[in-house]
């Protein structure tokens, strides 16, 4: 009995010893991981440092290592993901360890500021939702989605309507709701059928007549308005080419201060993007304006000898009236 005893209890202390090495094993495979996401941060490898952090969490799932996901979240641009982690680790750390972060509601301050909720309201459900690229769910979304703020791409799709498309400017720190209507792509205009009255045909009736008229400008004044002319055209291709160039400028300042994958961009950024796109209309502008004007110009020029003659014409009619610039040899 003694020895069966004695037995009995060895294979318990042995069954303890082994379960206690295990145990140890695991924590420092666990603090393994944890070390390599530290080692990664140390090295601005961000992402190699989120890997390591999730992976220790999985292993051992400590209040301390949301707060590390967060911080490499928060590195990588990723302020929503990084807000989350910040908010979760806040309501599970206890009090000890949230007094080693006396910093933390500035975190989440800051990356609540660089974050959008948008809520996307749509005419029709089951419509598919993208935002720079990311497919966010079908209609209706349960609940706002967070964005990081600036310049994003939206895309609603959904079959038997028009695809929606644009791009909008997502202010920081904001809630805002986006109201989209899809129209449908069988939807067209048909103009209304004619009915043709019973009875008998009516006459034709007579041609409409015209009325002409016309203002003759001699050689003088046709050079004269040439000229006029002319000097419009190279002013509107001079406006047109520099302020082209000053596009050039401005996209380059946003490509510079803006990273569209992150979808993130700087006030800078932002003004140049805005800048472009005025600076952009004036040169469309000020090309159109000068190719015709050097076009009238050179026309009124080649037809201003004496041998011609150059008139204003102008007719009139039931139908409507008419003004045109004619030449005859």
């Amino acid at each position: 009995m003694k020895l069966a005893s004695r037995l009995r209890r060895g294979l318990a202390a042995a069954v303890l010893i082994t379960g206690g090495a295990g145990t140890a094993n695991a924590q420092s495979h666990c603090q393994e991981l944890k070390q390599h996401g530290d080692d990664a941060m140390e090295g601005l490898r961000y992402g190699d440092a989120l890997v390591a952090y999730e992976n220790a969490y999985e292993c051992n799932p400590t209040p301390s290592l949301l707060y590390n996901q967060a911080r490499s979240l928060e590195a990588l641009g990723r302020f929503p993901e990084s807000l989350a982690h910040y908010m979760e680790f806040q309501s599970q750390a206890p009090p000890l360890l949230l007094a080693k972060v006396p910093g933390l509601e500035a975190l989440i301050a800051d990356a609540r500021a660089r974050v959008t909720a948008v809520t996307i309201i749509t005419n029709t459900s089951g419509a598919h939702v993208k935002i720079r690229g990311h497919e966010l769910g079908q209609t209706p979304l349960p609940e706002p989605v967070l964005l990081n703020a600036g310049l994003a791409k939206v895309e609603v799709s959904h079959t038997g309507y028009e695809t929606y498309l644009e791009t909008v400017e997502l202010p920081r720190g904001a809630d805002i709701t986006l109201e989209i209507s899809l129209l449908p792509t069988t939807a067209s205009t048909f103009a209304p059928a004619l009915t043709t009255p019973s009875g008998p045909t009516p006459p034709p009736s007579a041609a409409p007549q015209e009325s002409d008229s016309g203002v003759s400008v001699d050689s003088s004044n046709a050079r004269t308005m040439a000229y006029v002319a002319g000097g419009i055209g190279v002013a509107g291709l001079l406006v047109g080419a520099t302020t082209g160039l000053l596009v050039g400028g401005q996209e380059s300042v946003r490509d510079d201060e803006c990273d569209y994958e992150a979808g993130l961009c700087s006030q800078q950024g932002l003004d140049a993007h805005e800048s472009a796109q005025s600076l952009a209309l004036m040169s469309n502008i000020g090309w159109a304006v000068g190719a015709l004007g050097l076009g009238v110009g050179t026309y009124l020029f080649l037809t201003s000898g004496e041998s011609s003659n150059t008139a204003l014409h102008t007719s009139a009619s039931p139908l409507g009236a008419s003004t045109s610039l004619v030449h005859r040899w």
